[in-house]
């Protein structure tokens, strides 16, 4: 930093759970824009540049979203998430930007390939506050594990908002090393996919019926050989692997029953549960 140590303030969410961590930060931010980075993560020198050229470049937009590529192909397990989609599911390179105006062509019911993932992410806090902040039931730390990044951008599309999607702003993840760990982000990430959709459904029960025009779509994706999830993957990936994410996604729905109303009770002392994608499950927002 030319001018000098950067400023921060460290701010502590006592509470459980990454989305109260998220929303902790956009109560105490002193600015519009907010960015997030996890910590098992490597930011591009020009990371918050690129993203602020998402805004500039479309100052219509309620947040922009970046790509994390893989920082270690060392391991199996490295390998085998990458071949799953990693955290991109095959978005490309190529930048985007979903908005009503797209709603034919990427449902914001249906993110697949995501809009954007939680560790390189950056929103309007006016946008974020306007659909009141991220769920508390969702992301690590909570039952459901994972989801609640893919729910904001998702309500924010909903209620009229747009996302951009900016590839040239980029981090380095640093994939699960062993295929022990792998295991349990595979089914937090299944868990995390369907507990999303369950929140959704809890706060308007109305999109069941938009569900259901989404389902050929779901079908081929999970079960097709030309699908996203299935169809891309070799022919030696672990069966294992894939078993534990279905079974991810069985459980999803009550587990995030579970969490809502675990929510909504007085705080007890409790063991914090696992992130679909850190072990042990550590919190931060940056903003």
């Amino acid at each position: 930093h030319a001018g000098g140590p950067v400023p921060i303030d460290y701010v502590v969410e006592p509470r459980p759970g990454l989305s109260r961590a998220r929303n902790r930060a956009v109560a105490v931010a002193a600015t519009d824009t907010l960015a997030w980075v996890d910590d098992d993560e490597l930011a591009d020198p020009d990371w918050l540049a690129e993203l602020a050229r998402g805004f500039h470049d479309h100052p219509e937009a309620a947040a922009v979203a970046g790509v994390m590529v893989p920082g270690a192909l060392a391991t199996p397990a490295q390998v085998w998430f990458e071949q799953y989609g990693g955290f991109n599911k095959h978005r490309g390179f190529t930048p985007s930007v979903f908005s009503p105006a797209t709603a034919d062509r990427q449902s914001p019911l249906y993110p697949l390939p995501p809009f954007g993932i939680g560790g390189n992410l950056a929103f309007r806090r006016s946008a974020l506050e306007a659909v009141g902040g991220f769920d508390v039931a969702l992301g690590a730390g909570t039952w459901s594990m994972a989801g609640e990044d893919t729910r904001a951008l998702t309500d924010i599309l909903r209620a009229g908002g747009t996302v951009v999607y900016q590839p040239t702003a980029v981090t380095q993840h640093f994939h699960r090393r062993h295929k022990r760990q792998l295991r349990r982000q595979m089914f937090g990430l299944g868990v995390g996919l369907t507990a999303f959709y369950t929140s959704l459904v809890v706060a308007d029960p109305r999109v069941v019926s938009e569900f259901r025009r989404l389902l050929p779509n779901a079908l081929r994706d999970f079960s097709g050989s030309g699908g996203l999830r299935s169809g891309l993957l070799p022919a030696d990936f672990p069966a294992d692997l894939r078993w534990v994410n279905r079974w991810g996604l069985l459980v999803g729905p009550p587990r995030y029953l579970g969490a809502a109303l675990r929510a909504r009770l007085p705080r007890r002392p409790d063991r914090i549960g696992a992130s679909a994608d850190s072990e042990p499950t550590r919190f931060g927002a940056v903003a």
